[in-house]
């Protein structure tokens, strides 16, 4: 830690404790900045999401399996996003331009939609966000230690 601290003798309880500390701190970090992508609009279509029906207008398998899809909701108006299949719609290789999808959207601004369940999407999104909010810092973490960081 001499990078930090020069010429000053740190014990390796404080170390421990310093590498706590920068292991919360990245996790609360990316578990809020992850998280922020996400899970407000899931968030919001599991609590007043309204069901629909949509049409895939386009599937790019090239682009991380993304299905471009249109739905009308209920104020009459025509809406187009990009999603990805399953969560009880059919897998990718299953779809086709022209299918019928489920799809939900905000009452209250449907430009903010997205293909199948929200609630199972929050789901997914929570597992992913929470093994990477866990899993980048303890690597981070243990990386310092190989490179000495308690020595």
């Amino acid at each position: 830690m001499s990078f930090i601290f020069k010429d000053v003798e740190i014990s390796v309880q404080t170390r421990i404790i310093f590498l706590a500390i920068i292991w919360l701190v990245m996790a609360c970090g990316m578990y809020y900045g992850i998280g922020s992508l996400n899970m407000p609009k899931f968030n919001t279509l599991s609590q007043r999401g309204v069901e629909t029906i949509g049409k895939i207008t386009k599937l790019e398998p090239r682009n991380h399996a993304s299905v471009s899809y249109s739905f009308f909701a209920k104020n009459g108006k025509g809406y187009f996003n990009i999603g990805h299949s399953g969560f009880e719609n059919p897998d990718f290789n299953a779809l086709a331009i022209g299918q019928t999808v489920i799809v939900f959207y905000d009452d209250k601004n449907p430009d903010t939609s997205s293909l199948g369940y929200p609630k199972d999407q929050r789901k997914n999104e929570l597992i992913s966000l929470i093994m990477a909010a866990v899993g980048i810092p303890t690597f981070m973490v243990v990386v310092l230690i190989v490179k000495g960081f308690l020595r």
